[in-house]
């Protein structure tokens, strides 16, 4: 995958005493827009055992809903990682919930209550096996 470099904004209108120092914003510019595009699709199957996907590229595949889960990298899952106490396998987990974020990822909630996760188009296609984007 290739890596695009942070875009830097000067804010129109900043607090008096920070704009004195000459403040900016930094933000990842939209790298993933071209991804996201109506070419890229993510569904949960009737029954929430698995999302279906169909990438931009054509593509199509099934992403089970225990390996979605076990793959979770929001801060509270890398924590329980780093901790050691994160839980790897997640039996008849599904998927309750797919939220578009944007056009370059999608959030996941599943049956356990967890929704942080959000996934971008990208990391799905490389879970999937899929050719890059």
């Amino acid at each position: 995958m290739q890596l695009i470099a942070p875009t830097t904004v000067r804010l129109p209108y900043i607090c008096p005493r920070i704009k004195a120092r000459g403040a900016t914003l930094i933000y990842p510019s939209d790298a993933y827009t071209r991804h996201g595009s109506s070419g890229n699709e993510a569904a949960s199957r009737g029954d929430g055992k698995s999302l279906h996907l169909t990438l931009e590229t054509g593509e199509v595949f099934d992403l089970p809903a225990e390996r979605l889960r076990a793959a979770c990298r929001c801060a509270q899952c890398r924590r329980a990682q780093i901790d050691g106490t994160f839980i790897y396998q997640f039996p008849s987990i599904t998927i309750t919930k797919v939220v578009p974020i944007g056009q370059y990822a999608v959030n996941l909630e599943f049956s356990d209550s967890h929704g942080r996760g959000i996934y971008p188009w990208p990391y799905l296609a490389e879970l999937g096996g899929a050719r890059s984007l």
